[in-house]
């Protein structure tokens, strides 16, 4: 096999609540090319490395909640937010472990509510060593210019437009036989 770059068109439309782009699936994007942006706005993008926060599924085997952690200079857990609620959890304390090569000591406290959805999230121990999202202005993506950033999500936050971003992964073709 041989190994070559593929590129991706990563679209950022940047209103408010617009979803949130995934990579933690698929084969990880190496670095962006800014081809474009318009209007203004901030972007949220949590790098490949940055800690992860999983929640046990509970009696009810309960899904698809995700917390979007930031951390400071020390690597201490700063803020956490619900990026999604999930659905199907049991009403009560949810059970959240903290994934992460470098960090030691954070622990987050996680509620569901009576519908079965992550409603609360708190920061119980701050912890040291983490990494968490970085948050960008639209304006900080110069046209042209390569940023070598390996992001797990783009997460859209607030503002209005877009931004246009070619991506660079990793891709796997094959030997030709003639």
């Amino acid at each position: 096999m041989s190994l070559t770059l593929a590129t991706v068109l990563v679209n950022i439309d940047v209103t408010p609540n617009a979803s949130a782009i995934d990579y933690n699936t698929t084969c990880p994007i190496l670095g962006f090319n800014c081809i474009g942006s318009s209007g203004s706005g901030d972007v949220k993008l949590t790098p490949l490395r940055a800690v992860t926060a999983n929640l046990a599924p509970g009696a009810s085997g309960g899904s698809g909640a995700r917390l979007r952690l930031k951390t400071g200079g020390a690597g201490n857990l700063t803020v956490v937010e619900i990026a999604n609620p999930g659905s199907g959890y049991t009403p009560g304390p949810v059970s959240v472990t903290l994934d992460d090569p470098f960090g030691t000591g954070g622990a987050i406290a996680c509620t569901a509510s009576a519908g079965g959805t992550v409603s609360s999230a708190v920061i119980t121990s701050a912890g040291t060593g983490y990494s968490g999202y970085v948050l960008f202005d639209v304006s900080d993506f110069i046209e042209g210019v390569t940023y070598d950033i390996v992001p797990r999500h783009i997460e859209q936050t607030s503002g209005s437009g877009t931004l246009r971003l070619m991506g660079y992964k990793l891709s796997y073709r094959p030997f030709q036989v003639f």
